[in-house]
Protein backbone atom coordinates (compact mmCIF):
# COMPACT_ATOMS: atom_id res chain seq x y z
CA UNK A 1 0.00 0.00 0.00
CA UNK A 2 1.30 3.39 -0.95
CA UNK A 3 1.16 5.98 1.80
CA UNK A 4 0.65 9.47 0.47
CA UNK A 5 2.49 12.28 2.22
CA UNK A 6 0.35 14.39 4.48
CA UNK A 7 -0.43 17.76 2.91
CA UNK A 8 -0.12 20.76 5.15
CA UNK A 9 -3.12 23.03 5.41
CA UNK A 10 -2.54 26.41 3.79
CA UNK A 11 -1.49 29.14 6.18
CA UNK A 12 -4.48 31.38 5.68
CA UNK A 13 -3.28 33.81 8.32
CA UNK A 14 -0.02 34.33 6.47
CA UNK A 15 -1.81 34.77 3.17
CA UNK A 16 -4.14 37.37 4.66
CA UNK A 17 -1.23 39.24 6.23
CA UNK A 18 0.57 39.31 2.87
CA UNK A 19 -2.53 40.55 1.08
CA UNK A 20 -3.07 43.20 3.74
CA UNK A 21 0.52 44.42 3.43
CA UNK A 22 0.23 44.57 -0.37
CA UNK A 23 -3.02 46.53 -0.18
CA UNK A 24 -1.49 48.96 2.29
CA UNK A 25 1.50 49.49 0.01
CA UNK A 26 -0.75 50.06 -3.02
CA UNK A 27 -2.61 52.74 -1.08
CA UNK A 28 0.66 54.32 0.08
CA UNK A 29 1.95 54.40 -3.51
CA UNK A 30 -1.35 55.82 -4.80
CA UNK A 31 -1.32 58.46 -2.08
CA UNK A 32 2.22 59.52 -2.89
CA UNK A 33 1.34 59.98 -6.57
CA UNK A 34 -1.99 61.74 -6.12
CA UNK A 35 -1.02 63.98 -3.19
CA UNK A 36 2.02 65.17 -5.17
CA UNK A 37 -0.10 65.83 -8.28
CA UNK A 38 -3.28 67.21 -6.73
CA UNK A 39 -2.40 68.26 -3.21
CA UNK A 40 -4.23 67.13 -0.09
CA UNK A 41 -7.56 68.86 -0.71
CA UNK A 42 -7.65 67.90 -4.38
CA UNK A 43 -7.21 64.22 -3.62
CA UNK A 44 -10.43 62.41 -2.70
CA UNK A 45 -10.91 59.03 -1.10
CA UNK A 46 -12.59 57.84 -4.30
CA UNK A 47 -9.58 58.88 -6.39
CA UNK A 48 -7.18 57.18 -3.99
CA UNK A 49 -9.17 53.96 -4.07
CA UNK A 50 -9.43 53.99 -7.86
CA UNK A 51 -5.70 54.65 -8.24
CA UNK A 52 -4.87 51.77 -5.90
CA UNK A 53 -7.50 49.47 -7.44
CA UNK A 54 -9.31 48.83 -4.15
CA UNK A 55 -12.63 49.74 -2.56
CA UNK A 56 -12.83 53.09 -0.68
CA UNK A 57 -13.64 51.24 2.54
CA UNK A 58 -10.14 49.78 2.62
CA UNK A 59 -8.68 53.26 3.17
CA UNK A 60 -10.72 53.50 6.36
CA UNK A 61 -9.80 49.94 7.32
CA UNK A 62 -6.06 50.53 6.93
CA UNK A 63 -5.63 54.19 7.87
CA UNK A 64 -8.86 55.44 9.40
CA UNK A 65 -9.21 58.29 6.91
CA UNK A 66 -7.51 60.18 4.10
CA UNK A 67 -5.65 62.14 6.78
CA UNK A 68 -4.46 58.87 8.27
CA UNK A 69 -3.10 57.80 4.89
CA UNK A 70 -1.28 61.12 4.54
CA UNK A 71 0.33 60.69 7.95
CA UNK A 72 1.27 57.08 7.15
CA UNK A 73 3.12 58.37 4.09
CA UNK A 74 4.94 60.91 6.25
CA UNK A 75 5.77 58.22 8.81
CA UNK A 76 7.27 56.00 6.12
CA UNK A 77 9.22 58.99 4.77
CA UNK A 78 10.57 59.82 8.22
CA UNK A 79 11.63 56.23 8.90
CA UNK A 80 13.47 55.89 5.58
CA UNK A 81 15.10 59.29 6.06
CA UNK A 82 16.25 58.45 9.58
CA UNK A 83 17.76 55.16 8.43
CA UNK A 84 19.66 56.93 5.65
CA UNK A 85 20.92 59.71 7.92
CA UNK A 86 22.06 57.26 10.59
CA UNK A 87 23.88 55.04 8.10
CA UNK A 88 25.60 57.92 6.32
CA UNK A 89 26.64 59.91 9.38
CA UNK A 90 30.44 60.13 9.25
CA UNK A 91 32.43 59.04 12.27
CA UNK A 92 35.18 61.60 11.83
CA UNK A 93 35.27 65.28 11.02
CA UNK A 94 34.54 68.51 12.82
CA UNK A 95 31.21 69.37 14.38
CA UNK A 96 30.38 71.58 11.40
CA UNK A 97 31.30 68.92 8.85
CA UNK A 98 29.23 66.24 10.54
CA UNK A 99 26.22 68.50 11.04
CA UNK A 100 26.21 69.71 7.44
CA UNK A 101 26.57 66.14 6.21
CA UNK A 102 23.50 65.14 8.21
CA UNK A 103 21.51 68.07 6.82
CA UNK A 104 22.67 67.32 3.27
CA UNK A 105 21.40 63.76 3.55
CA UNK A 106 18.08 65.09 4.86
CA UNK A 107 17.79 67.48 1.92
CA UNK A 108 18.65 64.72 -0.55
CA UNK A 109 15.84 62.62 0.83
CA UNK A 110 13.24 65.42 1.02
CA UNK A 111 14.04 66.75 -2.44
CA UNK A 112 13.87 63.35 -4.12
CA UNK A 113 10.14 64.16 -4.50
CA UNK A 114 9.84 67.91 -3.78
CA UNK A 115 6.16 68.15 -4.73
CA UNK A 116 5.18 65.47 -2.24
CA UNK A 117 7.42 66.94 0.46
CA UNK A 118 5.84 70.37 -0.09
CA UNK A 119 2.38 68.87 0.41
CA UNK A 120 3.47 67.02 3.55
CA UNK A 121 5.05 70.16 5.03
CA UNK A 122 2.02 72.32 4.23
CA UNK A 123 -0.38 69.74 5.70
CA UNK A 124 1.66 69.68 8.91
CA UNK A 125 0.40 73.21 9.67
CA UNK A 126 -3.26 72.20 9.71
CA UNK A 127 -3.40 68.61 10.94
CA UNK A 128 -5.06 67.72 14.29
CA UNK A 129 -3.28 68.23 17.60
CA UNK A 130 -3.05 64.48 18.19
CA UNK A 131 -1.30 64.06 14.83
CA UNK A 132 1.15 66.78 15.80
CA UNK A 133 1.88 64.92 19.04
CA UNK A 134 2.69 61.76 17.05
CA UNK A 135 4.84 63.75 14.65
CA UNK A 136 6.84 65.29 17.48
CA UNK A 137 7.60 61.81 18.78
CA UNK A 138 8.96 60.88 15.35
CA UNK A 139 10.99 64.07 15.17
CA UNK A 140 12.70 63.20 18.43
CA UNK A 141 14.57 60.41 16.66
CA UNK A 142 15.97 62.86 14.11
CA UNK A 143 16.74 65.38 16.83
CA UNK A 144 18.62 62.67 18.72
CA UNK A 145 21.09 62.42 15.81
CA UNK A 146 21.78 66.16 15.91
CA UNK A 147 22.05 66.07 19.69
CA UNK A 148 24.57 63.24 19.38
CA UNK A 149 26.64 65.33 16.96
CA UNK A 150 26.53 68.31 19.32
CA UNK A 151 27.40 66.24 22.39
CA UNK A 152 30.36 64.67 20.62
CA UNK A 153 31.42 68.16 19.59
CA UNK A 154 31.19 69.22 23.21
CA UNK A 155 33.43 66.31 24.22
CA UNK A 156 36.04 67.68 21.79
CA UNK A 157 35.68 71.23 23.12
CA UNK A 158 33.74 72.56 20.10
CA UNK A 159 30.63 73.30 22.18
CA UNK A 160 30.54 75.13 25.51
CA UNK A 161 29.60 73.02 28.52
CA UNK A 162 26.65 75.29 29.34
CA UNK A 163 25.35 75.57 25.76
CA UNK A 164 21.57 75.36 25.33
CA UNK A 165 21.29 72.34 23.06
CA UNK A 166 17.48 72.37 23.02
CA UNK A 167 17.45 75.91 21.67
CA UNK A 168 20.10 74.97 19.11
CA UNK A 169 18.07 71.97 17.93
CA UNK A 170 14.96 74.11 17.47
CA UNK A 171 16.91 76.76 15.54
CA UNK A 172 18.64 74.21 13.29
CA UNK A 173 15.33 72.58 12.37
CA UNK A 174 13.70 75.95 11.63
CA UNK A 175 16.61 76.92 9.39
CA UNK A 176 16.46 73.57 7.64
CA UNK A 177 12.75 73.99 6.84
CA UNK A 178 13.32 77.49 5.47
CA UNK A 179 16.13 76.11 3.34
CA UNK A 180 13.69 73.74 1.61
CA UNK A 181 11.92 76.60 -0.14
CA UNK A 182 14.47 76.98 -2.98
CA UNK A 183 13.97 73.28 -3.65
CA UNK A 184 10.21 73.77 -3.90
CA UNK A 185 10.17 77.02 -5.89
CA UNK A 186 13.43 77.14 -7.83
CA UNK A 187 14.25 73.50 -8.43
CA UNK A 188 17.38 73.81 -6.27
CA UNK A 189 19.16 70.58 -5.35
CA UNK A 190 20.34 69.38 -1.97
CA UNK A 191 23.82 70.91 -2.24
CA UNK A 192 22.43 74.29 -3.29
CA UNK A 193 19.90 74.33 -0.45
CA UNK A 194 22.64 73.37 1.99
CA UNK A 195 24.97 76.13 0.80
CA UNK A 196 22.23 78.71 1.35
CA UNK A 197 21.66 77.78 4.99
CA UNK A 198 25.33 77.18 5.85
CA UNK A 199 25.89 80.82 6.99
CA UNK A 200 22.94 80.56 9.41
CA UNK A 201 24.19 77.23 10.72
CA UNK A 202 27.61 78.83 11.27
CA UNK A 203 25.98 81.56 13.38
CA UNK A 204 24.46 78.88 15.64
CA UNK A 205 27.75 77.03 15.94
CA UNK A 206 29.59 80.23 16.86
CA UNK A 207 26.98 80.86 19.55
CA UNK A 208 27.44 77.37 20.94
CA UNK A 209 31.16 78.04 21.37
CA UNK A 210 30.61 81.30 23.24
Amino acid sequence: MTVLPTQKAPNRGGVRATQKARTRQRLIDAGRRLFAERGYEGTTVALLAAEAGVSPGLITAHFGSKAGLMFAILTDQNAAQLDQMASELPEGGTLRERLLRKLRTEYEHDLADPKLTAVLVSYSWVWPAETEAENLLQRQAGDALVRQILLEGAARGEVAADADLDAALTAIYAIYLWGLRPGFYEGAGAEDCLSRIAPQIDLILRGLRA
